[in-house]
């Protein structure tokens, strides 16, 4: 981990314009199975907050299943060092110019208390943000889904 890590808004940026497409793999609870479906992606930068702080619409598609699409306003905030209400833990510039960071929070899976880790990897033409959980007392990491999209 990285003291201090911050992500830049023209990070956030890379994720705005055309749409993306790729799938959705998460591991289905009830099965234990891994599942894949088609996931799209469109973000869209909002106008600057009060706070200063910079927002998107996040815009989750499902073409299969289109009654779960989802949508949010993803806020980086706090100077670059929180974003979507996590703490940002480190940011790096790969060797190919991706830019991956990783966030992590206190938060619920599976209607349990839970530290989840999300890692961006941001590139120009693929990204990809990965959800990992954790569950107390010593549980370790694991993956519970990874979106990938290109364009």
């Amino acid at each position: 981990m990285v003291a201090g890590a911050a992500v830049a808004a023209t990070d956030i940026d890379r994720l705005t314009g055309a749409p993306w497409t790729g799938t959705l793999t998460y591991l289905d609870y009830t099965s234990h199975v891994e599942t894949t479906i088609k996931a799209s992606l469109l973000m869209v930068r909002l106008p600057e907050q009060p706070d200063g702080a910079f927002a998107w619409d996040m815009r989750v598609g499902y073409a299969d299943e289109p009654h779960a699409n989802d949508s949010e306003t993803a806020v980086l905030a706090d100077g670059g060092r929180s974003f979507r209400d996590a703490h940002v833990l480190e940011r790096a510039v790969l060797a190919d110019g991706t830019v991956r960071f990783v966030t992590e929070q206190d938060g619920e899976d599976d209607g349990r208390a839970a530290r989840l880790r999300f890692v961006y990897s941001l590139g120009e033409t693929q990204c990809s943000i990965q959800k990992l959980v954790r569950f107390p007392p010593d549980g370790a990491f694991f993956e519970r889904h990874v979106y990938r999209w290109i364009r």
